[in-house]
C-alpha cells in the first residue's frame, strides 16, 4: 500500500512538473501507446529475476499510465537461489536476459525491463 501512495505521488509530480527542471512532465507518449493504432499491451517485456519487484512495477505502470506490460512467466516468482539465471544482476548481460529476450521475440515487444 505505501508502496501504490509513492507511485502516486511521484506519477503526481511527474505530472505537474515538479521532479526538477531536467524533469519530462509527462511520460512520453511513444511508450504509454497513445501515438499508436495497434493494442499496445504487451510492447513491454519485464522480469523481477526472481526477486520481489514485480508487484512494485505492476504498480508503477499502472500509475505512470503505462499500458501493462508481458511479465516473463519463469522467473516472477521470488526464490532466492535463482534457478533461471546464472547470476541475477541485469547487468551481467545476455544470459541473464535470455528468458526476456525470447518472450520479447515472441510477443514482438520492442523493450525489456528488469
Amino acid at each position: 500500500r505505501e508502496a501504490r501512495m509513492y507511485c502516486e505521488r511521484v506519477a503526481s509530480r511527474l505530472s505537474q512538473g515538479s521532479l526538477g527542471s531536467n524533469a519530462s512532465p509527462n511520460v512520453d507518449a511513444n511508450v504509454r501507446g497513445e501515438t499508436k493504432t495497434k493494442d499496445n499491451d504487451g510492447n513491454i517485456v519485464y522480469t523481477p529475476l526472481h526477486g520481489v519487484g514485480g508487484p512494485y512495477a505492476s504498480m508503477m505502470f499502472e500509475a505512470f499510465g503505462l499500458p501493462a506490460y508481458v511479465p516473463v512467466p519463469l522467473q516472477c516468482d521470488a526464490d532466492a537461489n535463482f534457478p533461471t539465471v546464472v547470476f541475477p544482476n541485469p547487468e551481467e548481460g545476455g544470459d541473464v536476459w535470455h528468458l526476456a529476450f525470447a518472450e520479447a521475440e515472441a510477443r514482438g515487444a520492442s523493450v525489456c525491463i528488469a
